[in-house]
């Protein structure tokens, strides 16, 4: 009968750790993205900053680095 018992509760501590292990992954990639949005503003407030002629120039570089930061490109490799 324990024999039983502590099967249960193996089984149902394994359920809460891989539960918390997903949570804790899921919250991790939100962080990131909050971490992402809160950059992209800073940097978007330096932007508008800078003389008309360069605001564009700027605008191109910081669309295309987020848009290689999401696809999982950071290293700038063309393989």
């Amino acid at each position: 009968m324990a024999g039983i018992i502590n099967a249960f509760t193996w089984l149902i501590n394994t359920i809460k750790a891989l539960f918390s292990m997903l949570m804790n992954i899921f919250e991790t990639i939100g962080m990131c993205f909050n971490y992402i949005i809160s950059i992209i503003n800073i940097v978007i407030n330096i932007i508008a900053t800078l003389p008309t002629w360069l605001k564009a120039f700027a605008t191109i570089t910081l669309a295309i680095s987020v848009a290689y930061f999401l696809i999982g490109r950071e290293a700038g490799k063309s393989e």
